[in-house]
């Protein structure tokens, strides 16, 4: 079951001057830094409560973030949901007839993820996450709303 929102992901040239916003002046604590995927991409994770913030950065050019970020600039790139049981809600959301970028389940920075295709969620890309229960979470104030432009 999909229960919650569990984070952001952000697009960014440079993770280490995102920081200097996140970090230094928000006062979020880094709760994770790692490279995630293939190895090509960096990311951190930011905690606010029981959410988080995921600063993402291209380590080479092979990341889908260098065309991201040329397409886009520093932007949202995902929203992440959570889930007590991935591989269920992707048999349930499959039977659903809803189109998956991820057949199945992958571990990344928080825990076992996958990706639904944007074409079907109205062009958000949408995440979701088994989270790993070892992963860290923060006693900073969590995400109240988000709004897009």
């Amino acid at each position: 079951m999909i229960d919650r929102l569990h984070h952001i992901g952000l697009a960014v040239p440079s993770i280490d001057e995102a920081l200097g916003f996140f970090r230094d002046v928000m006062g979020t604590p880094v709760l994770a830094d790692a490279p995630v995927g293939d190895g090509s991409t960096r990311a951190v994770m930011v905690g606010l409560g029981e959410h988080a913030i995921e600063l993402m950065q291209p380590l080479r050019e092979s990341s889908g973030l260098v065309s991201f970020l040329a397409a886009k600039g520093p932007s949202l790139h995902h929203v992440c949901f959570a889930t007590d049981d991935i591989d269920a809600e992707l048999a349930r959301l499959q039977t659903a007839g809803v189109a998956l970028l991820d057949r199945a389940a992958r571990p990344s920075i928080s825990g076992r993820i996958a990706f639904l295709d944007p074409r079907g969620m109205h062009g958000m890309l949408v995440q979701l996450v088994e989270p790993d229960p070892a992963f860290p979470t923060s006693d900073a104030p969590g995400i109240d709303h988000l709004a897009t432009l």
